[in-house]
């Protein structure tokens, strides 16, 4: 099993190595490692599983931040991580999931389901927390330290804005600042 589980992520690794790859192919190989995670789930092979889905997760880097890949293997990692038990983790990955599709009116009708499920992995990664404020603004995700979904560079790339240092600091203390076109209320559930 050990060997299978570094052929799926060697050939993850590779398939997503080509120079020429267009966004349908990248689509259909993220597509195809989603479905080979849930069969190897199926079947009982949760390492392998967690192997394809992350195999997913890094093809889907070439895909744009809010694609529905991108965003789908992510709540599929959080969905495998939650079943596993890994609430850290399964929190991780939905927070991610979240915070990708909110605002986007592609995932509109996702974006519920989503928090819905941050909220499952919530409940037992830290389940003296109130959800109820997470579920209302997601955006407050960002001030949690311990999850850290600020360091996502695809959150990044959609949330903030490299502020430079005048004194020409290294390029890992530069700070970030949240960008001035994102408004809060994009990122809520209508009628909650």
């Amino acid at each position: 099993m050990k060997h299978q589980l570094w052929f799926v992520l060697l050939a993850g690794w590779l398939s997503s190595c080509s120079l020429i790859a267009t966004k349908s192919e990248l689509e259909a190989r993220a597509k195809d490692y989603r479905s080979t995670a849930m069969q190897h789930w199926k079947s009982g092979q949760h390492d392998l599983a967690l192997a394809a889905i992350a195999s997913a997760i890094h093809t889907a880097k070439r895909l744009p931040m809010t694609h529905l890949q991108t965003i789908e293997s992510y709540d599929d990692a959080g969905l495998y991580y939650y079943v596993t038990q890994q609430y850290k983790k399964s929190a991780y990955h939905q927070a991610v999931a979240v915070l990708l599709a909110c605002g986007e009116p592609d995932h509109q009708n996702m974006f519920p389901v989503y928090v819905k499920r941050l909220g499952w992995a919530f409940a037992h990664y830290r389940p003296t927390q109130a959800f109820q404020p997470i579920a209302a603004h997601p955006l407050i995700l960002f001030d949690d330290k311990t999850l850290n979904v600020k360091n996502n560079p695809r959150l990044r790339r959609k949330y903030y804005k490299l502020a430079y240092n005048p004194h020409g600091l290294p390029r890992r203390r530069m700070r970030l600042k949240r960008r001035p076109d994102v408004v809060a209320g994009e990122c809520e559930i209508p009628g909650e």
